[in-house]
C-alpha cells in the first residue's frame, strides 16, 4: 500500500498530524544520511509509524521508551548503514520525591511537569509510587525539570535526573478470564473482558474509548482474533489469549488475559 492510500485511510486528524510528522522526519533521515529522532508516540501512532516505514526500505527503524515495558516511545528511524547501539536514544529519567501523605496520580505528576513549559509530547512514561516517582522524557529537558520542579499536588518536592537503568519499571497486574461469548464482536468480548454489559460497552466503543490493536475503533460489531488486544481507557488492556471452541449451546468458549 502507498503512502497516499494509508493516509487517506485514516479516521482523525490526529492520526493525519502524527502520519505527516512522522514522514517529515523519514525525508530528513533519508536527505541527510543522518538518524532522526520523534518526540514520544503512544501505541497507536507507533503501529501507524511501523506501518508507514514499511514504506521506506532504505530506512530501518527503533522505537525506545527509557524502559523494557514503555508504553510510549521515541521512534528512532537510522539509514541502514548505522546500527542501532550506535544511534543515542536521548531519553533521560527523572525522579521525584517528597513527603506524599499518599502516593500521587501518574496525572499530578504529569500537570506538576506541564506547568513548567515541557510539552506533552517531550515526556514519555511517568510511574508513581509511594514516595513520588519518575518521569522518562527527552533528554535535552531534564535539567529544566531538575531545577525548576519544586513541588506537585502542593507537596514540596526534589527533583534529580537519574539514568533510566535506575528506574524500577511498572509492575503490571495480570487476571485471567475464561468465558464464553455469543460471538467474537468486540462489544461482546471486551464487555466480559471488562465485567460490563454488551450495551454498555457498545456506547464506550462508539464514544472512541475503546482501541483494537491500538487504533481507535467506532464499530461494536468488528471482530475479534486470537491475539488481538483491545484497549479501554482508563480500564487497562485485554488480550484474547485464545478461543478454545464452540460449547454445547453453541456459544464461543475464550480465554482472555486483563491487564491492569
Amino acid at each position: 500500500m502507498r503512502q497516499e492510500e494509508l493516509l487517506a485511510l485514516l479516521a482523525t486528524e490526529e492520526e493525519r498530524a502524527q502520519a505527516k510528522r512522522i514522514l517529515a522526519l523519514q525525508a530528513e533521515a533519508e536527505a541527510t544520511g543522518r538518524p532522526q529522532l520523534s518526540d514520544f508516540l503512544d501505541p497507536a501512532a507507533q503501529t501507524l509509524a511501523g506501518l508507514l516505514m514499511q514504506q521506506a526500505p532504505g530506512l530501518a527503524y527503533d522505537l525506545v521508551g527509557g524502559h523494557a515495558a514503555a508504553e510510549r516511545r521515541r521512534l528512532v528511524l537510522r539509514p541502514r548503514a548505522f546500527r542501532a547501539e550506535e544511534v543515542p536514544e536521548r531519553i533521560a529519567a527523572v525522579r521525584i520525591e517528597g513527603e506524599f501523605p499518599a502516593p500521587p496520580s501518574r496525572q499530578e505528576l504529569l500537570s506538576a511537569v506541564l506547568r513548567l513549559g515541557v510539552r506533552a509530547e517531550k515526556v514519555g512514561d511517568v510511574l508513581p509510587d509511594a514516595r513520588g516517582g519518575s518521569v522518562f522524557l527527552v533528554a535535552e529537558l531534564a535539567p529544566t525539570v531538575e531545577e525548576r520542579l519544586a513541588e506537585v499536588a502542593g507537596v514540596p518536592v526534589t527533583a534529580r535526573e537519574v539514568t533510566p537503568e535506575e528506574v524500577a519499571g511498572p509492575a503490571e497486574r495480570k487476571k485471567e478470564i475464561r468465558t464464553t461469548v455469543a460471538s467474537l464482536r468486540l462489544d461482546a468480548v471486551a464487555g466480559a473482558g471488562f465485567g460490563t454489559s454488551r450495551t454498555q460497552m457498545s456506547r464506550e466503543i462508539k464514544g472512541l474509548r475503546v482501541r483494537l490493536n491500538w487504533r481507535p475503533v467506532d464499530d461494536p460489531a468488528a471482530g475479534v482474533k486470537a491475539g488481538d488486544v483491545i484497549a479501554l481507557r482508563g480500564r487497562g488492556r485485554l488480550v484474547v489469549a485464545e478461543v478454545m471452541g464452540t460449547t454445547k449451546k453453541g456459544r464461543l468458549a475464550v480465554r482472555l488475559e486483563r491487564y491492569f
